[in-house]
């Protein structure tokens, strides 16, 4: 849940935004929710309270997170 969020906030502000550095900010927000939400999500693991599955798909997404502001550097 906290994934699809961040993408439609990201793409809300990607709408908003007329600038480059506004869309790599809006980028860079976005990395920044994905790595908080890995580390949220790897200490509820070790917890016992969701599966190392969890962990994984999460790293994708920040991952993924990390190849969208590169691409958009890239323009």
């Amino acid at each position: 849940d906290v994934y699809v969020w961040s993408v439609r906030w990201l793409n809300a502000q990607r709408d908003l935004a007329s600038k480059k550095e506004e869309q790599i900010a809006a980028l860079e927000d976005h990395l920044r929710r994905m790595q908080d939400l890995k580390q949220r999500v790897e200490n509820l693991a070790k917890a016992g309270m969701v599966l190392p599955t969890e962990v994984n798909a999460v790293e994708f997404y920040r991952v993924e997170a990390e190849l969208w502001l590169a691409q958009e550097k890239a323009k």
